[in-house]
């Protein structure tokens, strides 16, 4: 399927200069006759949106509408935010919450209705965990956000559209940073590796990757200002108090409204094997929750084994909904 790419203009924080996300909408699916469900789905490091797109094809053929947007920085979307680090965790939550608010407003997603039809599944891989995570956050602590936020700023308009639309929130393969754990040794070791950064980081990868799949890596590879991304969501270390802190509020107090999905594979990198089984302990046994091993599944999964991956966020989806929805 060739995606069919356009770009939303953004004014997540009133009186500041706005902001644009390069983005592709598979669109109403055919043949729907029930209020359907739209994936809006995040993107990790060094790659972009088309990492989802074998994955969106096949979820489009079974009656999902897949819409995946470039974070900033990456092709087509504006650059990284350049204000203080402490502050970027906050400023890209509002990219995702003004990008749900531009779905709705401008691409027509219908909400969810009381039996849980139709909505948004908000769905992040990898380091594009982080702000579906810490939106969560915002959501199960809304009067007093566990992130800085811009002065002044009213988040009712964010809220009101999450509580009409916003159904599940999924986290595909979260790493470390995005609870601020220890680095691993192997992960420590790319880091401190002699390499450049962006040679030693796939190098640790790939192997996990079986290797008649590593062709399918390559499509959605961006990593021309891929260093810039680096430092935001804690890789340097400044603040993973705050990190975990994000995490704790959200996970451990899951707003009944909304279900919330973590899938793990199970010969992934350490880095996200020890995050998934952090958050697992979390999220406990809180109803509205789900977790999910992909057993020989790998951080790539999502690319290379599309089928199988599309089956089992399907799949997790379903459950969900009947444990949230009954």
């Amino acid at each position: 399927m060739a995606l069919d790419w356009k770009t939303a203009t953004l004014a997540p924080v009133p009186g500041e200069e706005s902001i644009h996300l390069r983005y592709f909408d598979t669109g109403v699916p055919e043949g729907v006759s029930e209020p359907y469900t739209t994936i809006i789905a995040i993107h990790g490091f060094s790659s972009n949106a088309g990492a989802w797109a074998n994955s969106a094809s096949i979820f489009a053929k079974t009656g999902f509408r897949f819409i995946a947007h470039n974070r900033r920085g990456y092709e087509g979307s504006s650059e990284y935010y350049e204000g203080p680090v402490k502050d970027a965790v906050g400023r890209y939550m509002l990219d995702l919450a003004g990008f749900v608010r531009f779905a709705v407003d401008e691409l027509d997603i219908p909400s969810k209705d009381a039996r849980g039809r139709g909505g948004i599944v908000l769905m992040g891989w990898s380091k594009g965990t982080a702000s579906v995570m810490t939106l969560l956050s915002l959501l199960a602590s809304p009067q007093d956000p566990p992130i800085s936020l811009p002065k002044g700023l009213d988040l009712s308009p964010y809220l009101s559209v999450l509580y009409t639309h916003l159904r599940h929130l999924i986290l595909f393969e979260p790493p470390g940073e995005t609870i601020g754990l220890p680095y691993t040794p192997d992960y420590a070791a790319v880091i401190h590796s002699s390499k450049p950064f962006l040679q030693a980081f796939p190098e640790w990868l790939i192997p996990t990757v079986p290797e008649e799949k590593r062709h399918l890596l390559g499509k959605s590879t961006d990593v021309k200002n891929a260093l810039k991304d680096f430092p935001v969501w804690l890789a340097e270390r400044t603040d993973e108090k705050e990190c975990a802190r994000v995490a704790e509020v959200g996970l451990r107090h899951v707003p009944k409204e909304f279900g919330v999905g973590l899938v793990w594979c199970e010969t992934s990198i350490q880095w996200c094997r020890d995050t998934g089984a952090w958050i697992a302990e979390r999220l406990g046994d809180q109803p509205n929750t789900l977790v999910k091993t992909i057993l020989g599944g790998h951080h790539f999964y999502n690319m290379t084994d599309s089928e199988e991956f599309v089956e089992t966020i399907a799949g997790l989806i379903k459950e969900l909904d009947t444990r949230v929805y009954g």
